[in-house]
């Protein structure tokens, strides 16, 4: 991209992490575990909160 070209790196940085910022799960801590009946649950804590998220389980039941 031509338009990046000559960019000064801390330019370029800073733009890097806006961009990231602005992602769904950024600044999140994701932690593995076990819930008891013996399925693995992602639990991630972040700025906005804790989400519960159940990998065995399909795209559509993720959602807590």
């Amino acid at each position: 991209m031509s338009c990046f070209k000559g960019m000064k790196q801390t330019t370029a940085e800073y733009w890097l992490i806006k961009e990231v910022s602005g992602l769904q799960n950024f600044g999140e801590e994701v932690f593995e575990g076990r819930i008891t009946n013996g399925s693995s649950v992602l639990v991630g804590v972040g700025p906005h909160g804790i989400s519960l998220e159940h990998p065995d389980q399909a795209d559509h039941e993720k959602q807590m």
